[in-house]
């Protein structure tokens, strides 16, 4: 029997979206350009992960529950960085 998605997964994933799409802006931005597209989405995207980690230890979330926490958006954030740092 499937269970039902917690009611935090639609708002984790457009919080994700918001903030992939929000890093793809800032990294193509001129001032950008100077560092070059796929380093500044990584930095951008540690600094995001590092924001979902503080905000996930002020919130006292635990890692591993039923639902999507901040947790998964750091880690989500982390692989965006390691894509970046490979690609750059």
């Amino acid at each position: 029997m499937r269970r039902p998605l917690d009611p935090s997964v639609p708002l984790v994933l457009k919080r994700i979206a918001l903030r992939l799409l929000m890093l793809s802006v800032f990294s193509s931005l001129p001032m950008a350009r100077i560092v070059g597209f796929w380093r500044m989405f990584a930095i951008l995207a540690a600094v995001n992960a590092v924001g979902c980690v503080v905000w996930a230890l002020l919130r006292r979330e635990k890692p591993g529950g039923h639902g999507l926490t901040h947790w998964d958006e750091a880690l989500v954030m982390v692989l965006l960085c390691l894509l970046g740092c490979i690609n750059a």
